[in-house]
């Protein structure tokens, strides 16, 4: 009985923080009130509708849902041929699986594992750098990174060159971290995205600004830096 009783207060604690959820959405959204009304009158019936009208029509929601479902479907036949193959490929090809679903040990564990059956696979390498990166692991996002980047600045549509900037923010180096930054900012306005180049430096340099405590002088010889750079350019 204790089990039995235990499951219902669960079930209606998280009941609950579903009507919850709905109402302070719809006070954000600034929809008809009413809604606040059906919700908490026309239980449950009221949450269930202006979830399955307002939310689940939410096209990021949606995709989120449906990525998640299609990702699990991939990692599913992936481990299979994986068990049955056991090739490098489809390791790199999970550990991107695991990337997209923001698992970031999983990912860096198959990326890995793709390494130790050919350590030239780059794909390998740059999706372990991301997925350091993600973990705080800044040092050897780098040492993934480098030599890919190295050779070909564009690599990864100049992702890589962008998360080898944000580790060495994250290492506290402020020359090399602002040079890739630049280096970055660069292939965006040689490809034509100039407003993405502008915001980026702008961010930096705000940062910059409005930094307090033990980071301020950090963050603002990055900003002075980043406003530099904005002048020089005339983003």
């Amino acid at each position: 009985m204790l089990f039995i009783h235990g499951i219902y207060s669960i079930g209606g604690l998280l009941w609950m923080a579903f009507v919850l959820w709905m109402i302070v959405d719809c006070l954000r959204a600034q929809d008809n009130f009413y809604w606040i009304f059906l919700i908490l009158f026309f239980q449950p019936f009221g949450a269930i509708l202006y979830f399955l009208t307002h939310k689940l029509t939410d096209f990021e929601l949606t995709s989120r849902l449906a990525g998640l479902w299609s990702s699990g479907r991939r990692v599913r036949e992936l481990k299979a041929q994986i068990h049955s193959l056991d090739r490098p490929y489809h390791w790199t090809k999970l550990g991107d699986e695991y990337l997209l679903r923001r698992e970031w040990r999983e990912a860096a564990r198959c990326y890995e594992e793709a390494l130790l059956r050919d350590p030239q696979i780059e794909e390998a390498h740059y999706g372990k750098g991301r997925a350091c990166l993600a973990l705080g692991q800044y040092d050897q996002a780098i040492q993934e990174l480098m030599p890919i980047v190295g050779k070909n600045p564009r690599y990864g549509f100049g992702e890589g060159l962008l998360t080898i900037a944000r580790a060495w923010r994250g290492l506290k180096c402020a020359k090399e971290a602002m040079s890739a930054y630049e280096e970055y900012a660069l292939l965006l306005e040689e490809n034509g995205r100039h407003e993405e180049a502008m915001t980026l430096m702008k961010q930096i340099y705000e940062d910059g600004r409005n930094s307090t405590g033990f980071a301020r002088a950090q963050e603002r010889r990055w900003g002075r830096a980043a406003g530099r750079f904005l002048r020089a350019h005339r983003l």
